[in-house]
């Protein structure tokens, strides 16, 4: 009977557990300028693709105070395209893909997100909405399925990513660069041989 009750209790506490991760909400830091819901948004051109490096990036100067509130900044409104290796990867709580890149020529690495459309509906007021999923499919067919632990790429894959660039604060997040500067949203990837 103790194993009865013991296997119930472990049931009902496993279901709580799967309700509670599937309420937590998607992003909440700058949520909306990191998955251009912003009214700034408008500020990005598009059509023009800066072609940059992650060691170019790591250099760029990040605001003064990070805060959840701040608005999109100046060097948050381009698109990039940068060639680097995938290193790692894994699905984060917020339900990114957590892509942890490095540069070609140098040790400098930063991440990559990639939002999720399927379990972040909020992500409806984007325009960029279809292009996250693509990017998503894409990742899981040529790269990998992210799980809550980080795979590592061995040997590392090299690739061809744009997005745009976005300042983060440094909360310890694996692979982060200095500045915290990252790629979010990623809006394509590409494999380089």
């Amino acid at each position: 009977m103790k194993k009865f009750i013991f296997l119930v209790v472990l049931v009902l506490v496993i279901v709580l557990v799967q309700r509670y991760i599937s309420k937590k909400p998607c992003g909440v830091e700058r949520w909306k300028v990191k998955t251009l819901a912003d009214s700034d948004t408008s500020r990005i051109n598009f059509n023009d693709t800066i072609k940059t490096t992650i060691a170019a990036q790591g250099k760029l100067t990040p605001p003064h105070k990070i805060t959840k509130e701040l608005s999109r900044q100046d060097d948050e409104c381009y698109l990039l395209q940068l060639d680097c290796y995938v290193m790692q990867y894994k699905k984060e709580d917020d339900k990114d893909y957590h892509v942890v890149i490095k540069d070609l020529y140098t040790d400098n690495t930063m991440v990559a997100e990639i939002p999720s459309p399927v379990e972040c509906g909020e992500l409806k007021e984007s325009g960029h909405y279809a292009e996250f999923g693509r990017v998503r499919d894409w990742f899981e067919q040529h790269i990998g399925v992210p799980s809550d632990r980080f795979k590592k790429c061995t040997p590392p894959i090299k690739v061809r990513l744009t997005g745009i660039g976005f300042f983060d604060f440094n909360h310890g997040q694996t692979g982060h660069a200095p500045n915290g500067r990252e790629i979010h949203p990623v809006l394509k990837i590409e494999c380089l041989n």
